[in-house]
């Protein structure tokens, strides 16, 4: 699965119109993550590599995922405050410090240490929601598992 066939890449412009690999119409599918090189829209639902299930749309089924959304919610919101208030105390982001590039790179480095490593776009949206700029190319050398 890891090896690049020796084909061409999708001709340029075809990144506009990307096919998806699921029609999201029949079936639950992500947002989707383009893949230019191959002119498609990976909008499956797992990494195919593991574990990638299709689930079907059924009659209701709009009606049925936004009722499971809500409970989700309803269930996971408290769990994530309370995940992302430890998280945000171990790098000692509290409503009453300023917060510096230092601090955002440390909270990272939590994030990273409990699993949840950020991509460098993700560092850099992240230093850029708090005002703190930080390039991608600076990430892109210093890149966390």
């Amino acid at each position: 699965l890891d090896e690049r066939l020796p084909l061409p890449d999708a001709p340029p412009g075809s990144a506009e119109h990307l096919v998806p690999l699921l029609p999201p119409e029949r079936f639950f599918c992500t947002q989707g993550e383009a893949s230019p090189r191959h002119g498609v829209l990976d909008n499956l639902l797992g990494d195919a590599r593991y574990f990638c299930p299709y689930v079907e749309k059924f009659a209701g089924a709009a009606d049925a995922a936004k009722d499971f959304q809500n409970e989700l919610f309803e269930v996971l919101s408290p769990i994530c405050m309370m995940t992302i208030k430890d998280f945000l105390r171990a790098a000692e982001l509290t409503e009453s410090t300023n917060i510096t590039r230092e601090k955002i790179d440390k909270l990272i480095e939590h994030l990273a240490e409990d699993g949840l490593a950020t991509s460098a776009s993700e560092r850099t949206e992240l230093r850029g929601v708090f005002g703190l700029g930080g390039s991608a190319l600076e990430d892109a050398d210093t890149e966390r598992p």
